[in-house]
């Protein structure tokens, strides 16, 4: 879809539905635009993103190459999480509440990190009195699922064990901006099931051995080290 398309497609329906702002919409967009880095390095390590896939995190922390596909979408994803996100910092209006967008952070205080390392960037994570309380992960989709896919659960999993935050949701939301669904994950159900997924991982990623590929969570198609990955199979 071509940029100015998708900024009259959302633009019409923020109009019709009023769920954001023009102006939030549009600088969205701009920044969508202006921000784009072809230079961008990837760091190698654990990521949440790749959470799902043992033999992807392998890749990753060993540092394979990767390919990355030209894909016009991300610019339409990238545009709605600003928008999104600008909307909430704007709804703010008590001095205690503080939305940040684009968390950074490199966790190397839990037991396990201290053999590697978990890179990742939240979506937004909102605070209260300087505490984090919630997180929110946007995605967006061709199709809104009913609940939220596996490999979501797990990255989102991953960034609420780290970030230690009890509450986190996954916003799901069309490209055209006609549909959304938001799904909201508890800490307290997850934090066993995340700690066995990081122990399961660890011995991944410093065995000999590739791991399997994991097909019912990674959508294969996508994967920049799909052409490594097919060619050892």
């Amino acid at each position: 879809m071509d940029i100015r398309d998708f900024g009259s497609s959302l633009l019409d329906n923020l109009i019709k539905g009023n769920d954001f702002g023009i102006h939030t919409a549009l600088t969205g967009i701009v920044n969508a635009l202006t921000e784009y880095d072809p230079s961008y390095k990837f760091v190698p390590g654990i990521h949440p993103h790749e959470f799902s896939c043992g033999r992807r995190c392998y890749y990753s922390y060993h540092g394979y190459d990767r390919k990355v596909l030209s894909d016009p979408r991300a610019f339409v994803g990238k545009a709605l999480h600003k928008a999104i996100n600008m909307t909430l910092e704007r709804a703010l209006n008590r001095p205690e509440e503080k939305w940040i967008y684009k968390a950074d952070y490199l966790i190397n205080h839990l037991e396990i990190c201290k053999t590697f390392e978990i890179r990742g960037e939240a979506d937004g994570v909102f605070l209260i009195e300087g505490k984090p309380v919630a997180g929110m992960e946007i995605k967006t989709a061709g199709t809104i699922p009913s609940e939220p896919l596996p490999d979501h659960e797990l990255q989102v999993g991953l960034y609420q064990y780290c970030l230690d935050v009890p509450y986190y949701f996954i916003f799901y939301i069309n490209r055209d901006c006609t549909k959304k669904a938001v799904f909201m994950l508890k800490l307290k159900d997850r934090k066993r099931m995340i700690e066995n997924r990081l122990v399961d991982m660890y011995f991944k990623i410093k065995s000999e051995v590739k791991p399997e590929k994991e097909k019912e969570f990674m959508r294969c198609s996508r994967c920049p080290y799909k052409e490594t990955c097919d060619a050892e199979d």
